[in-house]
């Protein structure tokens, strides 16, 4: 009797290793799900962690949610909240158009400066934004409206804001320079896109042809290595580049017998790139400028500037609207930088505003949060890119639950994609509209969901997974996760 009586503990005990229950809400179902994960040819190999909270903060069931892994764009929820609670959902950030010197006679003999504040959203086309054109159309005409007909000096691109241009650590190397990894300061226009369009030859294995490249920046060089594949091969190009560069490489293969193939990688030094931008169309309307585009980076800005236009951007809580339902890395990558303008320490030699800067503050902010503690949170940047970045899923789940009570909390959950209906959500639980809103994340072997499932009576329940070392390809794995979020919806 005793042994038996042995084999049952060991028995429960091993059950409560995989799957903790601490609240007396029926979660059978969902406990069935999760211990069928190990039959799932993509999640077999698979390390995960899941928690899920009720309406009141409290755990009803766990797996391994203390276990830190990598969160992949879950990790947004982290900097998007940030943000949220201390600049506040009303935020604008702003750039300026600014100049040295003075107006004599129609010439400005001085500088034109660009100063960036952190606006990612600057001539992206977004909402009711305009493009790239747009903003150059508003810096030409307030120089106009000053009288300015020549430039006898520069145009400074400025972002100094946010120190040099750089990138976190721990992007992969494949990313960088393609367009959803741009690098950044505080000085963005259309999200730093450089557009190419290839030729490719009707022969498989041939060097392509850069049609065009868009914008045309003079002085930057750029390296064809792109050649054509086999047909419907897809994009399978990458673009290179390093902060502060003016070389990019793009190399991969385009499906052969193409025109005006479209490839989007973003420019390594925004600065310069930017300058030389207004310096081109100010030569196109007849304002010649005597010298050249110029990066401010290690320039000192003049004390004494005199203010031409100054361009705001959409209030905050739009812009993290368009980040976590398009899971846009620089506009997360721009609101840490921001709060790091807000360190209360600099962590020299670098720059306020700068990556380890904000990573600073969003330590000491996650900590004075309740029930949040920093060894939960190995953060390497704001947009979950990095593969260094590591959370658990009881932290996320906490975190979640902390933001229904904060005054921005309806701005913050209206961003989080809705299933069946926006983002990547649109094919998880087509069958209950709205019914989960969440931030999905998705890097090669890991996918992960945090965000809120409403139960059945109308109550949120906080939940995360973090899937990490998955097979098989990305539709794999969240058709694998379908039937969790199936369960997920029996909640009361």
């Amino acid at each position: 009797m005793v042994k038996y009586l042995v084999a049952a503990l060991l028995i429960l005990q091993s059950v409560a290793g995989i799957c903790q229950i601490t609240d007396a809400t029926d979660t059978s179902g969902i406990s069935r799900v999760l211990g069928q994960f190990n039959q799932v040819p993509a999640l077999k190999a698979a390390t995960w962690s899941f928690s899920l909270l009720n309406p009141k903060g409290s755990a009803i069931m766990s797996r391994h949610s203390e276990q830190a892994l990598i969160p992949a764009s879950t990790l947004k929820i982290m900097v998007t909240t940030a943000a949220l609670d201390v600049m506040g959902p009303d935020y604008r950030f702003y750039t300026k158009l600014a100049y040295t010197g003075s107006i004599q006679d129609g010439t400005l003999e001085g500088d034109l400066w660009i100063i960036g504040g952190g606006d990612p959203s600057l001539g992206s086309g977004r909402g009711s934004l305009g493009g790239p054109d747009s903003v150059i159309e508003i810096w030409i005409q307030a120089c106009q409206k000053a009288g300015i007909k020549k430039i006898n000096g520069a145009v400074y691109g400025d972002g100094q804001l946010f120190g040099a241009a750089d990138i976190p650590g721990g992007w992969p190397w494949d990313d960088i320079g393609n367009y959803y990894a741009p690098v950044l300061n505080a000085l963005t226009l259309n999200e730093n896109r450089l557009r190419f369009q290839f030729n490719t030859p009707a022969q498989v294995g041939q060097l392509s042809t850069i049609q065009s490249v868009v914008p045309n920046i003079p002085g930057l060089t750029i390296q064809n290595q792109v050649y054509s594949g086999p047909s419907g091969s897809g994009d399978e190009t990458f673009v290179y580049t390093a902060p502060g560069s003016r070389q990019v490489l793009v190399r991969g293969t385009l499906p052969a017998g193409r025109t005006q193939y479209p490839v989007t990688g973003a420019f390594p030094d925004p600065e310069w790139a930017i300058a030389l931008q207004l310096v081109e169309a100010l030569k196109s309307k007849g304002i010649p400028v005597s010298r050249n585009g110029l990066s401010a980076a290690n320039t000192e800005r003049p004390a004494n500037l005199k203010e031409l236009v100054s361009i705001t951007s959409p209030p905050l809580k739009e812009l993290v609207q368009w980040t976590n339902e398009l899971s846009l890395n620089g506009y997360a990558e721009t609101f840490l930088r921001m709060l790091g303008t807000r360190s209360p320490s600099n962590p020299k030699p670098y720059a306020k505003g700068s990556v380890p800067s904000g990573l600073s503050f969003i330590n000491n902010w996650l900590i004075n949060r309740p029930n949040l503690r920093k060894a939960d949170w190995n953060l390497n940047d704001g947009s979950g890119l990095s593969l260094r970045n590591t959370v658990t899923s009881a932290s996320m789940t906490k975190l979640l639950y902390w933001t229904q009570s904060q005054s921005w909390s309806a701005d913050f959950m209206a961003s989080l994609p809705k299933s069946g209906q926006s983002g990547t959500m649109t094919r998880i639980a087509p069958q209950a509209p709205g019914r989960i809103v969440a931030k999905s994340g998705s890097l090669n072997g890991v996918k992960a969901y945090a965000g809120f499932v409403k139960g059945k009576s109308g109550s949120w329940y906080p939940f995360c997974i973090l899937v990490n070392h998955a097979e098989g390809s990305g539709v794999a794995v969240r058709q694998a996760l379908s039937p969790l979020f199936d369960a997920l919806l029996t909640l009361p």
